[in-house]
């Protein structure tokens, strides 16, 4: 089944690729854009995507912005957060096109705030591989970084709506080969086990065919948080139950999935830096 909106995504990420390429800054798919690419089957839908998602070096992220804008793409601001957005892990930039449609790109230097999840980069550059997304060169991440941002994705947005990433997930092991060994071992390092054993929790309950269970003996949590994480995200509907909005949601959700008090704590403070600064310097 082909997605017209993905075709017309692609395209549009094919042309920066090649144009990123010529500028000589390496560039790796992120999310949907790396999974359709990938492992999905090709007559299997994933379903909307809205935009498409790429890291580059952090060294190259300024430049990657410029070869954006050169191809007519403006930076969508943050309004009034110009400290935030100075270390904000990724840009937003859109592409007006005729007929009302948009193009979106999210340029990515990091997965996440470095503060919230210390991810070693320099090791994911380079366990990244050469590769190429329909014929436009582009490096393809390892299978195990794929899923371990699958989970951060899934942790920023409080298991909302976690259906759709269990299935990526689920083809992550099964076709891209990730090894739960490896992915557990680096949860660790980038303080995400909570986020990850969620995921992995939900995704057990859906295919139990996959051998999950000794990755989740590893990455379980203490029992009162497994219990009050399970409570609120009792299944693949997601945070349903009490019936939270955003913001409450945030407020009950969000602590429990950081790997202890000190993470919270200490991402806590940095965030609220961050925006007594905005609020100074709007």
């Amino acid at each position: 089944m082909i997605n017209p909106q993905h075709v017309l995504l692609l395209h549009h990420l094919r042309t920066f690729l090649d144009q990123a390429a010529e500028a000589g800054i390496p560039a790796a798919p992120l999310k949907g854009a790396h999974l359709i690419t990938s492992v999905y089957p090709m007559k299997e839908d994933r379903g909307g995507m809205c935009d498409v998602d790429v890291l580059v070096r952090p060294r190259d992220f300024q430049r990657a912005g410029q070869v954006l804008e050169g191809m007519g793409y403006k930076r969508r601001e943050l309004p009034q957060r110009r400290r935030t957005e100075a270390e904000f892990y990724e840009a937003g930039y859109a592409l007006e096109l005729q007929g009302g449609r948009r193009v979106l790109l999210e340029l990515h230097r990091q997965l996440v705030q470095i503060r919230r999840h210390p991810v070693n980069y320099n090791a994911l550059w380079g366990r990244a591989t050469p590769g190429d997304l329909d014929g436009a060169p582009c490096l393809r991440l390892s299978p195990e970084d794929h899923l371990l941002h699958a989970a951060l994705h899934l942790m920023t947005d409080r298991f909302k709506a976690p259906a759709r990433a269990l299935r990526d997930v689920a083809l992550l092991i099964t076709s891209g080969g990730a090894d739960l060994d490896i992915v557990t071992a680096r949860a660790r390092r980038w303080r995400c086990e909570r986020a990850l054993w969620l995921l992995l929790s939900l995704l057990h309950e859906v295919s139990p065919e996959l051998e999950l269970t000794a990755a989740l003996s590893r990455l379980s949590p203490p029992r009162p948080v497994r219990h009050a994480l399970r409570t609120l995200v009792p299944n693949v509907d997601g945070l349903r139950w009490p019936a939270l909005g955003k913001r409450s949601g945030q407020v009950v959700v969000w602590p429990l999935l950081f790997d202890g008090v000190g993470p919270l704590l200490g991402f806590t403070a940095a965030y609220a830096r961050l925006r007594l600064a905005d609020l100074i310097q709007p």
